[in-house]
Order: C-alpha cells, then structure tokens, then sequence
C-alpha cells in the first residue's frame, strides 16, 4: 500500500470518528428555549474567572466548535442525499436502528455514505478541522 493510499485511509478513518462523535453531540444538542430556570438570579449570573481555569472547560468548548464545523459541512458541502444518508448511518450507529427512508434504498444509503466520507475530506479541511 502506497504512502498516499495509506493517508487516505488514514484520512476516512478520521473523519468516521468526528462523524461518530458528530452524532453523539447532534443527539444530545438542545436548543435553548430561553426559559427562565428555576433560580431568576442565577439566570444573569456572568462566569467567573475560576470557571474557565480548567482543561476541561476548554476540551468542551474546543469539542462544540470542531462540531459545529462537522455539522456545517454535513449540512452545506453535501447534497441533500448524501446529508441524509451520513445522518442515517451515524445515527443508527451510535443508538436504536430506527432511521430509515422509504425513498432511499440500503444499498443506495451505503454508497452515498462512502461519497460524503470522501466529500467530507476537504470540507473539514477548509474549515481547519484537523484530521
């Protein structure tokens, strides 16, 4: 295997992670409503410095912005099928098989998905996400 075939693969298996952990992230995301919480005060309550002194903080806030860039890239350099396809797959990955289309065929779900792996590369390059 050639030194480019290995990058590669070494290329899609980075991005099936980011995919993966993308659609853990995607599962748990919720939009904020803004509601009230149950404390009014704590609601305009500004950060202190404290809170921004440890690493996981920043692991956290490093992890929402790579994210958002793998969620920008599925929902804008993609087609609309090879959107739906990587969201099938990661999602029925990750919890329950219950994604499905009627109008999309496994066998076809399979090859889209490969496709946007490979779309996928330079997308998340342009927006310096580290593979």
């Amino acid at each position: 295997m050639g030194a480019v075939e290995q990058e590669k693969k070494s290329e899609i298996q980075s991005v099936r992670e980011l995919l993966r952990d993308w659609a853990r992230w995607t599962r748990r995301w919720r939009p904020s409503l803004n509601s009230l919480s149950s404390v009014p005060y704590l609601d305009n309550m500004l950060p202190t410095i404290d809170s921004y002194a440890e690493g996981e903080d920043y692991d956290e806030e490093i992890n929402a912005v790579v994210m958002l860039a793998v969620d920008h890239a599925v929902e804008r350099d993609l087609t609309r099928p090879q959107s739906i396809a990587i969201r099938m797959t990661y999602m029925n990955e990750i919890g329950p098989a219950v994604w499905r289309s009627n109008r999309i065929p496994v066998e076809q779900v399979k090859v889209l998905c490969q496709e946007a792996e490979f779309a996928l590369i330079p997308a998340l390059l342009r927006r310096n996400v580290r593979l």
